[in-house]
């Protein structure tokens, strides 16, 4: 995941995944604050789907994790076709 300009973030661990954001749990704070947006990529079982982003939520967890819920800004009615059968499959 990067966030503009180019931001390289760390790895997440995706918590929470729907049709219209997701809940991504990072291991070590996080430079992002709610509004700002970014790009992540979601592996799906046809490949990989890159979408914008925009921060909604952030918090530090108890087990000292950071939670970012995002939003998705707009998919493709491709991709979210994409999204939709892997959801259906999980």
């Amino acid at each position: 995941m990067t966030i503009a300009p180019e931001r390289p973030m760390p790895t997440a661990t995706t918590i929470n995944l729907s049709v219209s954001g997701m809940l991504l749990a990072f291991h070590e704070p996080v430079a992002l604050h709610p509004g700002e947006s970014a790009i992540v990529t979601v592996v799906l079982d046809d490949g990989r789907l890159h979408a914008r982003v925009t921060a909604t939520r952030i918090a530090r967890g108890d087990d000292f994790r950071t939670y970012v819920a995002f939003t998705f800004d707009s998919l493709s009615d491709e991709d979210r076709a994409r999204l939709e059968h892997f959801l259906a499959d999980a």
